[in-house]
């Protein structure tokens, strides 16, 4: 799909299966597409024709962690911000986030319970990325989401004492733990985030 530019008739390419991949608005893609050329300097016809996005959206990038503000107030659109990575990958092609999540989750607990295999290439690993990809593969952003997530959990387990008690890889996505432990990201000190297994 082309748009028409401002400018002598120029027109771009939208990439929709990019856009219909991470469930995002063509104003969204538009936004990202904008602070991602902005900030690197290219395709200069665009980033000129688009103008510019408003403070409130820089917010929200933020928030869903697409660019981290570093002075808002500044004149210069490309000075407010820094790309972070999931911006990064959405225009420069993916990594296996797969991998990403299994190197970042635990091999074992401190008393040696194994919580997941030590390769992505054994039976089990290939298991795995099976049910990976059954939940994330056409999701980029909630798979990023969920390595995230991944990580607050891991925090708070830690600082409180609960990492013997940490689901093994395949209970953690059959359960849906990206999901129930999700509002650990909200919390700006995950030691005092109330979790299900606090009341239990």
């Amino acid at each position: 799909m082309t748009m028409r530019g401002q400018k002598e008739g120029r027109s771009m390419k939208l990439d929709i299966d990019l856009i219909k991949k991470n469930k995002m608005s063509i104003r969204t893609y538009l936004d990202l597409r904008f602070l991602y050329f902005c900030k690197l300097e290219k395709d200069e016809d665009f980033v000129l024709n688009y103008g510019g996005v408003s403070n409130a959206d820089l917010y929200m990038f933020e928030s869903i962690g697409f660019i981290k503000i570093v002075n808002i107030e500044n004149y210069a659109i490309q000075n407010r911000y820094e790309l972070r990575e999931p911006l990064r990958d959405l225009f420069e092609g993916e990594k296996d986030l797969f991998l990403t999540w299994f190197s970042h989750f635990p091999l074992k607990t401190p008393t040696g319970r194994y919580l997941r295999p030590k390769t992505d290439e054994t039976i089990m690993g290939k298991k795995l990325r099976a049910k990976w990809n059954k939940h994330f593969k056409n999701n980029t952003l909630a798979a990023q989401k969920a390595i995230k997530v991944l990580d607050a959990e891991m925090t708070w387990r830690r600082q409180t004492g609960k990492f013997e008690f940490m689901n093994n890889a395949e209970t953690w996505l059959n359960k849906g733990n990206y999901e129930m432990y999700e509002e650990l990201l909200d919390s700006k000190d995950s030691s005092t985030a109330k979790r299900r297994e606090d009341y239990e």
